[in-house]
């Protein structure tokens, strides 16, 4: 199937994060929203004021979604050895759990499993 047929979908990162060191968070935020331009990523929203309507989990402290235009320029990003040193001070400095999945859904009101 040529390429143009088969057009990458979206993918989305969903990052739940509670700091407990926040020493790394200035020079993080000075330089990756630079890198994660390289990759188009855009985000999407990111909040200190989370709530839970269902379920049991607690609600983190921050969270974020970010959209890149396919998942491999998520992994790029994610593999990319200019981020690197900001990964493991962000590993060190806070609770992290991130989510990506490729977004099947994009532009559309239509949900499936």
């Amino acid at each position: 199937m040529p390429e143009s047929d088969n057009p990458a979908k979206p993918a989305m990162m969903i990052i739940y994060m509670d700091i407990t060191d926040p020493s790394w968070v200035e020079p993080y935020f000075k330089v990756v929203p630079g890198l994660l331009e390289e990759y188009g990523a855009v985000s999407v929203g990111a909040s200190r004021r989370i709530s839970s309507i269902e379920g049991d989990w607690k609600a983190p402290e921050r969270m974020a979604v970010i959209s890149f235009p396919s998942l491999e320029k998520l992994q790029g990003f994610m593999a990319d050895e200019r981020y690197r040193p900001y990964k493991e001070a962000r590993e060190k400095g806070a609770k992290t759990q991130i989510f990506i999945f490729e977004n099947a859904v994009a532009g559309t009101t239509k949900l499936s499993v």
